[in-house]
């Protein structure tokens, strides 16, 4: 599968028609760059995103809750 995909991007890219090929480099490494740095990029922000919107309101319902209910922390031995 992985072979077919690249097999076809070297020959979409590189050996292109009517176009020249610093044209067909230059935006298969376009492609490239947004494939493995933005869309990479954009995933972690989004999963940050989703982690504070639903994970941190619970985190920190869950420290008042302890709080009000009178949960002390464990003292560490030293």
């Amino acid at each position: 599968m992985l072979s077919e995909v690249l097999d076809l991007l070297v020959r979409r890219f590189l050996l292109g028609q009517n176009v020249s090929f610093g044209q067909n480099v230059s935006f298969g490494l376009s492609v490239v760059l947004f494939i493995f740095m933005f869309l990479p990029t954009l995933l972690v922000l989004l999963a940050v995103v989703l982690f504070v919107i639903f994970c941190y309101p619970w985190l920190h319902k869950s420290q008042v809750l302890d709080r009000e209910l009178g949960f002390q922390p464990r003292k560490t031995v030293e």
